[in-house]
């Protein structure tokens, strides 16, 4: 029997690295402890639409992973990653998007990552939400001149744009598809 109380059903979203994230479908109260039947389990929660495009209509899209981060910070608890909507290029459906304050995350392969405060509303969820892909086209390289080599982030002024800075052996590095702008 299951006792009484409030129950959650999560789902195990893996990272590809060998690491997961539990991600909460919906939550269940029980009133009587006893037997229960969850039957098909729904989502608290209609889907968010993302999305993607690019600033310049002449470039295509670029192969991209979106995700919507809890909170605003920078290392917030994932609340899962959006799946592209089959035959819409650049749509994608988030299910389970819980309402409040979050940061929309789409990271370009190759180029840097978006990340975008966003506000999970009832009116949010009417139309997709647009994230436009800056035109980039400066390629910054350099060295990391320490023993550690450590991997860095390079980071838009606004702090809208991450690109990790990853050195090789020598410690030299090169960052392609950054946008204008001024970075830190």
């Amino acid at each position: 029997g299951v006792p009484a109380g409030t129950w959650a059903v999560y789902y195990r979203e893996s990272s590809g690295f060998g690491k997961a994230t539990w991600i909460k479908v919906t939550t269940v109260d029980v009133t009587t402890m006893g037997d229960i039947d969850l039957g098909e389990v729904r989502s608290e929660y209609p889907p968010l639409l993302i999305q993607v495009k690019t600033e310049d209509p002449n470039q295509a899209l670029p192969k991209t992973y979106v995700a919507v981060q809890d909170g605003r910070g920078h290392f917030g608890q994932p609340m899962g990653r959006a799946v592209p909507i089959q035959g819409k290029p650049g749509l994608y459906r988030l299910i389970n998007a819980e309402p409040g304050l979050h940061t929309l995350m789409v990271s370009c392969i190759p180029g840097p990552m978006i990340r975008l405060p966003i506000e999970i509303t009832d009116e949010t969820r009417q139309s997709p939400v647009t994230v436009t892909i800056p035109k980039g086209n400066a390629t910054l390289t350099g060295a990391i001149v320490n023993e550690a080599r450590l991997d860095c982030i390079l980071r838009s002024a606004d702090q809208t744009l991450l690109a990790p800075i990853v050195p090789g052996t020598d410690g030299t590095y090169k960052i392609e598809n950054l946008p204008a702008g001024e970075y830190e």
